[in-house]
């Protein structure tokens, strides 16, 4: 569900700014990995205020996935030795 909603929130900032699907998913990658290079940003108020509520979140779930797979690799060592 973490993903969908990351996926499915770059697609919709995409709808509001006019974006192809494509830069759109990029955007999405780019603002979670908080990476901000500047090429994308939202220059519509729809698009501004969705950023307010999207960003947040999808730095919150790119963490949440992050420390999933970093939590499964400790396990895994750990019932290794």
């Amino acid at each position: 569900p973490s993903i969908a909603l990351f996926l499915c929130g770059g697609v919709y900032m995409g709808k509001l700014e006019g974006w192809s699907w494509t830069d759109a998913i990029y955007y999405s990658f780019i603002t979670a990995g908080t990476l901000g290079y500047g090429d994308f940003s939202p220059v519509t108020q729809a698009g501004r205020l969705w950023a307010l509520i999207f960003i947040p979140l999808s730095v919150a779930v790119a963490g949440e996935v992050l420390g999933n797979v970093a939590s499964t690799i400790v396990e895994r060592r750990q019932n290794q030795y």
